[in-house]
């Protein structure tokens, strides 16, 4: 996401799980640049009513589970790695079930790389892509949409992340 150019993605879905402090302000810099967002957060009480109406208002579409948020690219900004593995593999809630074959999910957040790596062998194996993109910056930098983004996965993925970035 970068704060001197915005692409246009208009008419690319893009699903958000995680709307804490950084994944409001990247949806809503996604937002701005066209995109239509199918946005989730583990837990309701911390994603406040205003989070939520905020969310609306850029033309967002909350949902039940992170399995309604298949798009385009799903990204997962939550804050550690069992919190990744839950939502994109738990048996209530894992995303990872529910993507189509070819789709592209982006984990955002800092996490042991090691795990990060059996999450993406075990992602690949449904069919689906793994892109490990965790940002530097913090929500200002999130803000203005200015974030350092370090990804790692294949370069297919990478292309395909790139717009979003």
């Amino acid at each position: 996401m970068n704060g001197t150019s915005q692409p246009n993605l208009s008419g690319r879905t893009v699903g958000i799980i995680g709307l804490g402090l950084m994944g409001v302000p990247m949806a809503r810099q996604l937002r701005a640049a066209g995109a239509t967002l199918r946005v989730w957060n583990r837990s309701m009480a911390k994603c406040t009513s205003t989070c939520i109406a905020r969310m609306m208002y850029f033309g967002a579409r909350s949902s039940r589970w992170p399995t309604m948020t298949s798009a385009t690219a799903t990204i997962v900004m939550v804050t550690d790695a069992d919190a990744v593995e839950a939502v994109v593999f738990g048996s209530e809630v894992g995303v990872a079930k529910y993507l189509e074959k070819n789709s592209l999910l982006i984990d955002m957040g800092t996490t042991s790389v090691l795990r990060t790596r059996s999450f993406a062998v075990r992602l690949r194996a449904s069919g689906a892509e793994w892109l490990d993109a965790p940002v530097s910056g913090g929500t200002v930098a999130a803000e203005t949409g200015a974030l350092t983004i370090m990804a790692g996965g294949s370069d297919t993925a990478y292309q395909r992340a790139l717009p979003l970035f």
